[in-house]
């Protein structure tokens, strides 16, 4: 029985370090599960991100087709655009004029 059990265990031991090897260094191994879940995770973190941003535009989009107060807002900051009769002024902070002109 003993002469049995020494092969056998042999043949168990050649086994289960070959069964090991294949789960922590071949390519679909543990360590390809892990940076896969890193990544899904980075993934759900950016597509939550884009979603904000989405319904942050869809927001937007809204308001400046049916508002006016949104479109007129829109004019003012990233057009400049005035009304009639209106007088435009420019506020420059003395300090950004002095770092623009050393540069």
């Amino acid at each position: 029985m003993a002469r049995l059990m020494k092969p056998l265990i042999i043949i168990l031991t050649v086994l289960f370090l070959s069964l090991q090897y294949k789960l922590w260094f071949v390519q679909d191994g543990v360590w390809r599960v892990h940076q896969l879940k890193k990544q899904v995770a980075q993934q759900s973190k950016e597509n939550r991100q884009l979603s904000q941003r989405n319904a942050a535009m869809v927001v937007e989009i809204n308001d400046l087709k049916s508002g006016k107060l949104a479109l007129e807002a829109h004019a003012r900051n990233d057009l400049n655009m005035i009304k009639p009769h209106e007088l435009f002024y420019i506020l420059v902070d003395k300090s950004e004029k002095k770092n623009k002109a050393s540069h």
